[in-house]
């Protein structure tokens, strides 16, 4: 069972759909494998191609990816598992604040 998310900010954007193009500032661990496969399984054969962007706190990410405030707010949150979810035309950004954090980020999607 997945956490709720505490917060949700939308914002009107968009991504194009795709086979992911993964970027990542961290170790290739177990957890990520299982987020970049998860997120391969659910992107399928597209024939277009998809930036993602993963990382978290705890192992490594790039400050770049994330506007100021949000990049306060995953330092200065309590939760271990927390993320935050940036989808852009630039593609889509999944931070969390520990590693388990950015793989339940990789499993949220709208219900």
């Amino acid at each position: 069972m997945l956490p709720f998310p505490q917060q949700i900010t939308a914002k009107s954007s968009s991504c194009a759909a795709g086979r992911p193009l993964f970027h990542c500032h961290q170790p290739a661990t177990n957890v990520v494998e299982i987020a970049m496969q998860s997120l391969q399984q659910y992107a399928g054969d597209s024939a277009g191609r998809m930036k993602v962007r993963l990382g978290s706190l705890e192992k490594g990410y790039n400050n770049s990816w994330l506007s100021d405030s949000d990049n306060h707010w995953l330092a200065s949150c309590g939760r271990p598992q927390s993320s935050i979810v940036t989808i852009s035309p630039a593609g889509i950004t999944v931070l969390g604040k520990d590693e388990i954090g950015m793989l339940y980020g990789v499993q949220t999607h709208p219900s």
